[in-house]
């Protein structure tokens, strides 16, 4: 019979998943928030190091249970997978109560880890972690102690020391990247790299959350920020950045006017929090479709090479739009 064993740390979580023998079903609830790419990320430098080398990604709003099910009790020469299944916060109320049950009576050989958005339906807070979107410093070595070989730990050390000194909170994304760098990195290019790419790397995610909602909401501070972030990227970087803030605000506004709850979350994914709780509803989805129009028409400008304007000329005239 499967011995079910219950943490809620990512440090039991990778201790445990090392283990091969098949007297041990792991089940876990991943609450991801906003750090799913992120996580899998994770997941993947991990697992490399581990005997078990796979991952499968299973989206069960495209998968039956009983066709899964059957799947999931097949072992081939008694190999373990990791199953990584997405998409559970998505179903209807009767469809996620049923995949948590699944889950829960889950006693086959393989790794489960369940995504979710909360963790407002899980009765089994044992076999929850939450990942944090930022990390304790405290914790950041822990994090490449426990995924990285001897090497790579040394070169993460002296990255995430930098890191440390940059930035006053340090966010789990920008740990994954450090821990993602370590690995091809020799020690004497760490200052060069510090030096070239370690701030464009790690620029605060919130720093570019605050820009978009300060930019859509018309604040005049937006024009400060912009002065002192604009240089860390390039005219195609903050061309696709407005052209995807624009977009999904645009299509956020429709879903939520229209009452199509569950679309509207999935297009919120990395729009300002002020906008996904109430800034919404002050938007103008005209202006904002000319505007997207414009960042469009600039792009294949750009391409052709002869743009007779500049993105900042665009971001002004929305300012100034009535």
């Amino acid at each position: 019979m499967s011995k079910i064993i219950k943490r809620n740390s990512l440090e039991d979580f990778c201790q445990l998943f090392r283990q091969t023998n098949n007297d041990i079903n792991l089940v876990y609830y991943l609450i991801v928030g906003a750090q799913e790419n992120s996580f899998f990320l994770f997941l993947q430098i991990f697992v490399h190091g581990t005997d078990s080398k796979n991952i499968i990604v299973i989206n069960v709003e495209n998968t039956g249970r009983t066709e899964l099910s059957m799947r999931l009790q097949i072992s081939f020469l008694g190999s373990i997978v990791c199953y990584y299944l997405k998409g559970i916060s998505q179903l209807s109320p009767s469809e996620k109560s049923s995949w948590i049950k699944f889950l829960k009576d889950y006693k086959g050989p393989h790794r489960l880890i369940a995504v979710l958005s909360d963790n407002s339906f899980i009765d089994a807070p044992e076999n929850t972690i939450v990942i944090p979107d930022i990390i304790q410093n405290n914790e950041i070595i822990l994090l490449g102690q426990l995924v990285l070989n001897t090497y790579a730990q040394k070169n993460f050390v002296k990255l995430a020391s930098l890191l440390m000194q940059k930035h006053k909170k340090v966010s789990f994304h920008h740990c994954v990247t450090v821990l993602l760098y370590a690995h091809t990195i020799s020690p004497t290019m760490i200052d060069a790299f510090n030096f070239q790419y370690l701030s464009l790397l790690c620029t605060q995610d919130s720093s570019l959350f605050q820009l978009a909602e300060l930019f859509l909401t018309k604040n005049i501070r937006f024009f400060n920020q912009w002065n002192d972030i604009f240089s860390f990227y390039s005219v195609q970087f903050w061309i696709s950045f407005w052209l995807d803030q624009v977009f999904r605000t645009i299509m956020y506004i429709y879903y939520k006017k229209n009452k199509f709850e569950t679309v509207a979350k999935k297009i919120s994914f990395r729009l300002p929090f002020f906008i996904i709780n109430k800034g919404w509803t002050t938007l103008d989805s005209n202006q904002l479709k000319s505007l997207h129009n414009s960042l469009l028409y600039f792009d294949c400008q750009i391409k052709q090479g002869i743009s007779e304007q500049n993105i900042h000329t665009i971001l002004t005239n929305f300012f100034l739009s009535l």
